[in-house]
């Protein structure tokens, strides 16, 4: 990506971190933002995404898990 690389400092009030993943095909960021600042975070990020790259990014919102364990039926349901 070079040049159109979206740096992280340029959003540094809106993060907490952030990390490139996805080996250059398509890429990926990983965003940690604080929960009342995530509406900001997309707008701002995806209008330089926008202007940088030439089209819209996708954005996923996910929530801190109580991480790996068993899956059971009565959790799933």
């Amino acid at each position: 990506m070079g040049g159109r690389t979206i740096r992280k400092e340029l959003f540094a009030d809106l993060l907490v971190d952030a990390r490139m993943t996805g080996a250059g095909f398509g890429s990926c960021a990983i965003a940690i933002v604080e929960k009342q600042l995530t509406d900001s975070f997309i707008i701002v990020v995806g209008k330089k995404y926008e202007e940088q790259i030439g089209y819209g990014g996708t954005f996923y919102i996910a929530s801190i898990g109580d991480g790996a364990r068993e899956i059971n039926r009565e959790v799933i349901i």
